[in-house]
């Protein structure tokens, strides 16, 4: 997926850049959903029924761009070793 054999720093770096973007894309979509769950935007029954099962997508998201994000760190890391 990555070619780090290929040990191209730049390849890397970029590789790196796409997983931040994508960790940040997830970060903003949980920050919308928890004040979609936790405001009380939408009152009503269908929205706390939202609510209630939209309420652990925030925290999975949360995971999972912090793995995209250490993932990215340590790409980027090794770029810098073949630089």
């Amino acid at each position: 997926m990555f070619h780090t054999e290929l040990g191209d720093p730049a390849l890397l770096r970029a590789r790196a850049w796409s997983l931040r973007a994508r960790a940040d894309a997830m970060w903003e979509a949980a920050a919308r959903l928890h004040e979609v769950s936790t405001k009380g935007v939408w009152e009503s029954p269908s929205g706390v029924t939202f609510a209630s099962r939209v309420d652990e997508c925030p925290q999975t998201l949360h995971r999972l761009a912090s793995t995209l994000s250490d993932a990215a760190q340590v790409i980027e890391s090794y770029a810098d070793l073949l630089a």
